[in-house]
């Protein structure tokens, strides 16, 4: 009888163990890629277009961040290339961003689960290539 104690106590211990590993292995966090190079959980700022800098949300507010989908507001701007590129300004808009669609991908140097796909919505006016960036794919440099 004693032997079936232990014996049941050992198996109560390792089922244990195994249910708080496999709790601890599926609480993955998700990263978003902040100025394209590094994954970070809810960052201030993303960039969109990473080679020349020229549109990006800043100053972020996440309402909720899980693990397939982000809900946050900033402010996104967009340079205007009048008189030209170089020498142009930004502007800005109020803007609300909805991140989804997490992959597990090169990032930083790391293999992580990122964000993949951001929805853009201005609630007051909207930028120029407002079209442009209502659907946008995330970019982060391995």
């Amino acid at each position: 009888m004693k032997r079936l104690i232990v014996v049941l106590a050992a198996g109560a211990v390792i089922a244990v163990a195994l249910g708080a590993s496999a709790v601890a292995g599926s609480n993955h966090r998700t990263y978003a890629p902040e100025d394209c190079t590094k994954p970070k959980v809810k960052p201030n700022r993303i960039v969109f277009t990473c080679a020349d800098f020229g549109a990006y949300i800043n100053a972020l507010h996440w309402g909720h961040w899980g693990g397939h989908r982000a809900r946050g507001s900033g402010v996104f701007h967009e340079k205007v290339c009048k008189p030209d590129c170089a020498s142009g300004r930004y502007r800005d808009f109020r803007a609300n961003i909805r991140l989804r669609k997490p992959r597990v991908g090169k990032c930083g140097g790391r293999r992580v689960r990122y964000f993949h796909k951001a929805l853009l919505r201005f609630p007051d006016r909207k930028p120029p290539d407002a079209r442009r960036f209502r659907k946008t794919r995330l970019f982060c440099n391995p």
